[in-house]
C-alpha cells in the first residue's frame, strides 16, 4: 500500500513541478519582452538570451558561468540597471564586490560615466575595513613592513649571531622570513587563534619542523600583541574581524542584493563574510 502511495505522491509532485515550469517559463517569456527596451543597450552593447535570462531571473541566489571575455562585468551593469530601472530597487540597497581595485574602479566609472548610478562597489577588504571603521573609529591599518620587524627583532634578541646570519647568509634569512611570513599570514586568514599552535606542536613533536613552529609561535605572538597595543589590524584580520562585528549585532548597511564579479575566486572566509551580511539584511 505504501508502494502505491508513493508514486501517487511522485506523480503529484511532477505534476506541480511541471505546471510550475509552464508559469515561470510564460513569466519571463513576458519579462524578456518588457524589458527589451533595457537590455538592447548596456553599455552600448546588446545583450545575449543568456545574459537576459540571469539578469530577469530574481531568485534568492544565482549563479552565472561563463568564460572569460563572456561578458560577466557587463552582464552585472545590466543586472545593476534592471534592478533599479525596472524593479525599483534603491541604489543605495545594492552592493556590488569585486576582487581588484582595478575592476572595482572600472565598474565604478562604467555604472557613474553611462547611468550616473553611484552604487557600493568594494573589493572583498576594502568592505570590510569600512564595516569595522562603522563600529570602531581607533581601528588602524598596520604597515606591511611590521610583521618583518618584528622577526627581525625576535632574531635581534633569541640569536647572538644575528648580525651574521642576516649579513653573511642574506639570501638564507631572506628565504626564512618569507616563509614565517607566509605561515602567519595562511594561520591568520584562516581566522586560528594561538591555541592552534599547540595543536601543531603536538603533531610535529620530535619531528625537525617542531623547531620552526615553536619559533613562529612566539613571533606570531609578540606580532599580535604589537597591533593590539596600537589598535591596529593587519590584511588578514580585515575579514574575519568583520564577521566577528556582523554576527554580533554590528551596524552595515540594510542591502537587498549582492552582485558578486569573479566569485570563483572567493575563499571559504569570503563566502562566510557574504553568508553573514545575507543572514542580517535579509
Amino acid at each position: 500500500m505504501n508502494k502505491y502511495i508513493s508514486k501517487i505522491d511522485m506523480l503529484k509532485n511532477s505534476y506541480k513541478n511541471k505546471k510550475a515550469k509552464k508559469y515561470n517559463d510564460k513569466i519571463i517569456e513576458k519579462e524578456l519582452i518588457e524589458s527589451k527596451y533595457l537590455l538592447d543597450d548596456v553599455n552600448g552593447y546588446s545583450l545575449d538570451y543568456k545574459q537576459r535570462l540571469s539578469i530577469i531571473t530574481d531568485e534568492e541566489n544565482i549563479l552565472l558561468i561563463a568564460g572569460a571575455g563572456c561578458g560577466k562585468t557587463l552582464t552585472i551593469v545590466g543586472k545593476i540597471r534592471y534592478l533599479i530601472e525596472r524593479l525599483g530597487i534603491d541604489k543605495n540597497d545594492i552592493l556590488c564586490i569585486s576582487f581588484t581595485n582595478d575592476s572595482v574602479n572600472s565598474l565604478k566609472k562604467a555604472l557613474l560615466k553611462n547611468y550616473n548610478y553611484d552604487i557600493d562597489v568594494f573589493t572583498f577588504h576594502k568592505l570590510s575595513f569600512d564595516i569595522i571603521k562603522n563600529n570602531n573609529k581607533n581601528i588602524k591599518l598596520a604597515s606591511f613592513d611590521t610583521l618583518e620587524y618584528i622577526i627581525d627583532e625576535f632574531f635581534y634578541s633569541n640569536m647572538p649571531e644575528f648580525d651574521l646570519l642576516k649579513n653573511e647568509r642574506k639570501d638564507s634569512y631572506t628565504q626564512l622570513k618569507l616563509l614565517i611570513i607566509t605561515f602567519i599570514n595562511l594561520f591568520k586568514s584562516n581566522n586560528y587563534t594561538v591555541d592552534k599552535f599547540n595543536m601543531f606542536l603536538i603533531i610535529f613533536f620530535k619531528k625537525e619542523e617542531y623547531i620552526l613552529i615553536n619559533i613562529i609561535k612566539h613571533i606570531y605572538i609578540e606580532y599580535q600583541s604589537e597591533l593590539d597595543s596600537k589598535y591596529e589590524i593587519d590584511f588578514n584580520d580585515m575579514i574575519n574581524k568583520s564577521i566577528n562585528i556582523i554576527k554580533n549585532d554590528g551596524y552595515i548597511k540594510n542591502y537587498k542584493y549582492i552582485l558578486i564579479d569573479e566569485y570563483q575566486d572567493t575563499s571559504y572566509t569570503k563566502y562566510q563574510f557574504i553568508k553573514a551580511i545575507k543572514n542580517v539584511t535579509n
